[in-house]
């Protein structure tokens, strides 16, 4: 620090004429060191009675100057300029220039204050054109005054006018305007800044929200709002009484309105709100109170209209969030349009849990918006609850359906279905059951035990993995809808005993399939296979077809053995094909007899082999004298090309009698 000081005069009215400039300063807060730079200098000329002062302290980007008597009346003029507004960071730039001139006692002056800037950019905005003019009349003990500012903020207009004068220890505004582009706010009122209560009332109307929007970076805002206020002070505290209007809304594409009031205090407040948008409607009513050092929500009403489908509130419900973090739900219950009901109680937290959630008839036929192709029908009913500490709560749970099935046309004729499952995660262990029931078609039973989302590596790859599915299945019932339209008909029986193990990862498959009285026939072709049956077992991720036979006329068979890795790329095989003796044709057209030796090897979705013999051992085909009504006839037929050598001729039958087969 270097300083220099002067003292002349005498001791009744001396004078000071001091100069100081520190070296290395460093205040520790960025913007101040840029402004004052490592080496500010002050000059400071004093003089007594008064005193008057005449001072200025210059640093590297700014400059502070203060001259005037504090003998009261006081008269003091303070500049402050910063000509390089980028010194502060964060984006700035251009001027500023501000002066204050006070005036009056020295415990409670009259103050005026004007400043003005030509650009100042700052986080991303530009203010522009800034001229602020301010007259404050004893702001200690009974403010009132006069202020004026204009500017525009990334070029909208901004303006704030005010006008206000004492009463008692409060100030009453006279009168109060702010403007932001197209929103605009007024006041008037008393205000009791000691006791924080204002009295009085307050309107905001925004015309256009669409550059407001662009402003606070919410692009797509679109429509206009009112909010008015009506304020007043309830027993101490601060009441109110707020009404939202926004008749036009739009977002990213959406258009609506919204309708919202609020009355009360902050610890005791009345809500509604009625919301629409394209996708839906949304209304509802309750209360908001402060209770045991947290708050209490009670819904009165509550519904919700979207995709053609109604939720609402079944009856009052709460729900409580404590001071010490718990959440407790009492009579939360919403009752689908379609039927059914979603229900949840209990308390969560703060260190123990005991939530339930309930559904009760709830049709699948909600989910026919997300799927329209496979119309889904059924019903669901349900129950998961959460009990012990919130850090590693046990999960139980149950569900069951009925009437389960799709009503899109190609699965018209399936049988329904029914389901039974239960699950829990408890520990380090997930485990679950299912038995599905398909009536005549026969049922499965499927189960699994999992990791749980508390153990070691959670759901992970390496998570540990036991899976069965077993069951007993009709194939009438489940191929019938699906053949009725043709000339395919197919029966059996078929006995699942699969099984899953090793990691979720790397999981290795295993167990059989068990084929048993098998039949197919197709009376329009003559083909025929009857006591079909098979094994197919599993080992990781092979599929070995043990033995997979068939019955022809006569009493021949086909049949295949061998393999195919469904967990490879383009699922290679090595597959034995054997026809003995076999007749899979005889119908009044054509009766076969063959026998076969086949071998397929490869990838079966592109680049196998087949390899082998086929051998007809005997083949009658009859042509009949006439074909059937059901063969169409072929119209505009011409014969193209020169007739064959030694072709005699024949007789062109006319269009209308040409079928299909005729030479």
């Amino acid at each position: 620090m270097a300083a220099e000081a002067q003292v002349t005069g005498t001791i009744a009215a001396p004078a000071i004429d001091l100069t100081a400039q520190p070296q290395g300063l460093a205040t520790g807060v960025a913007q101040a060191d840029a402004v004052l730079g490592p080496a500010p200098r002050l000059a400071l000329q004093a003089a007594l009675p008064g005193p008057s002062l005449d001072a200025v302290l210059t640093g590297a980007e700014g400059r502070l100057a203060a001259k005037g008597t504090l003998a009261e009346p006081i008269a003091l003029d303070l500049e402050a300029s910063l000509p390089r507004l980028e010194v502060l960071g964060a984006g700035s730039e251009g001027a500023l220039e501000a002066r204050v001139h006070a005036a009056g006692r020295l415990a409670d002056p009259d103050l005026t204050v004007s400043a003005q800037s030509g650009r100042i950019a700052a986080a991303g905005r530009v203010l522009e054109a800034l001229k602020l003019e301010a007259q404050v009349a004893t702001p200690a003990s009974a403010p009132r005054g006069t202020a004026r500012l204009v500017a525009t903020l990334d070029g909208m207009p901004v303006s704030l006018d005010f006008r206000g004068r004492p009463d008692g220890e409060a100030v009453q505004i006279e009168a109060a305007e702010a403007r932001l582009g197209p929103a605009r706010l007024t006041a008037t009122g008393r205000l009791d800044a000691a006791a924080k209560l204002f009295d009085g009332t307050a309107r905001l109307e925004a015309t256009d929200l669409a550059p407001l929007g662009r402003l606070a970076g919410v692009a797509g805002l679109a429509g206009r709002l009112v909010l008015e206020a009506a304020l007043a002070p309830r027993d101490g505290v601060q009441g109110f009484d707020l009404k939202l209007d926004a008749p036009r809304l739009g977002y990213a594409g959406q258009e609506g309105s919204l309708a919202a009031t609020v009355a009360g205090t902050p610890q005791a407040l009345d809500w509604t709100l009625r919301g629409r948008a394209t996708a839906g409607d949304l209304s509802g009513r309750g209360k908001v109170t402060a209770a045991d050092g947290g708050w209490r929500l009670d819904l009165a009403a509550l519904e919700a209209r979207a995709m053609e489908e109604t939720i609402r509130l079944a009856g009052p419900a709460r729900v409580q969030l404590g001071g010490d973090g718990g959440v407790e739900v009492a009579g939360l219950a919403l009752a689908i349009g379609q039927g059914g009901r979603l229900q949840a109680a209990g308390r969560w937290g703060p260190e123990r849990a005991d939530m339930g959630l309930t559904i009760a008839a709830l049709p699948l036929a909600l989910a026919q918006r997300f799927a329209p192709d496979l119309a889904p029908r059924g019903m669901l009913s349900g129950e998961v609850r959460a009990t012990g500490p919130v850090a590693r709560p046990e999960i139980r749970g149950t569900l069951a359906g009925t009437g389960i099935g799709l009503g899109a046309d190609w699965a018209r004729g399936l049988p329904l279905l029914t389901l039974k499952a239960e699950g829990s995660m408890v520990g380090d262990t997930t485990q679950a059951r299912a038995e599905i029931g398909a009536g005549p078609a026969g049922s499965i039973t499927a189960t699994a035990r999992l990791p749980s989302a508390f153990a070691p590596g959670g759901f992970g790859p390496g998570g540990a993995l036991a899976a069965t599915l077993d069951g007993s299945l009709n194939l009438a019932p489940l191929a019938g809808p699906f053949l009725a339209a043709g000339a395919d008909r197919a029966t059996g029986r078929l006995a699942l005993a699969l099984r899953a193990d090793g990691t979720l990862g790397a999981p290795r498959f295993g167990g059989r399939a068990t084929l048993s009285g098998g039949d197919y026939r197709n009376a329009s072709t003559g083909v025929r296979l009857s006591d079909i049956g098979g094994v197919v077992t599993g080992d990781g991720t092979r599929l070995v077809i043990e033995r997979l036979e068939g019955r022809t006329v006569g009493g021949g068979t086909i049949g295949v053995t061998g393999s195919v890795d469904a967990g490879a790329p383009g699922f290679p095989a090595d597959l034995t094909i054997r026809a003995r003796n076999a007749r899979p044709v005889n119908s009044e057209l054509v009766t076969a007899t063959i026998g076969a030796d086949l071998r397929v090897t490869g990838p079966l979705t592109g680049g196998g082999a087949i390899a082998g013999e086929v051998r007809i051992d005997q083949a009658e085909i009859r042509v009949p004298n006439t074909l059937p009504a059901s063969v169409p006839t072929l119209t505009n037929v011409r014969e193209r090309g020169r007739t064959p050598p030694g072709w005699c001729g024949r007789r062109r039958p006319s269009p209308t009698r040409r079928r299909r087969g005729h030479r």
